[in-house]
């Protein structure tokens, strides 16, 4: 199993769980957002180009949405470790991050020490278009050697009544 992914079966309005949440911004002139600072979760992310339909007063197209909405979408980046008595961050780890919003040209670094020897870090940069760069690394503060391996994945579920589609 790669990753605990918590689905919600009931939706909720998607703003509603936005909300009571601990984020961080994401703002750009193409896109804007938030990730989801329990579990490092990129689950908040609307095009600000781009409109459902050509009308005036169309919405922008949400790409990514949270666990409980109404059209699920989101990815994470993790580790897993080989030895399974080693914590690892999961989807209900608290990240804590240096820099209080994501914009292009200054990346933010989020962290999370396991209390067990080990920090773990993910700096996220936007480009001035769409792009993210995702960095991670561990810092092994312990007395023994500890294997990692790093995944990242991506999660859809656009019905509530079908399976959890994710790669």
């Amino acid at each position: 199993q790669v990753s605990n992914v918590p689905i919600a079966e009931t939706i909720t309005d998607r703003k509603e769980i936005l909300s009571g949440q601990t984020r961080l911004p994401i703002s750009s002139d193409r896109l804007h957002g938030s990730i989801n600072l329990m579990g490092a979760r990129f689950d908040d992310l609307t095009l600000a180009d781009y409109k459902e339909t050509t009308d005036k007063d169309a919405q922008e197209v949400v790409l990514l949405s949270p666990s409980g909405a109404k059209k699920v979408y989101f990815a994470e980046f993790s580790w897993l470790a080989s030895n399974k008595n080693i914590s690892t961050p999961n989807s209900k780890t608290k990240w804590t991050t240096n820099h209080p919003q994501l914009i292009p040209g200054l990346p933010v670094t989020l962290e999370w020490d396991n209390k067990e020897g080990l920090k773990f870090f993910i700096t996220i940069a936007l480009d001035r278009d769409y792009m993210f760069t995702i960095n991670k690394r561990v810092e092994n503060y312990g007395q023994q050697d500890v294997t990692l391996s790093s995944y990242g994945i991506i999660n859809r579920k656009r019905d509530m009544s079908k399976k959890t589609f994710y790669i």
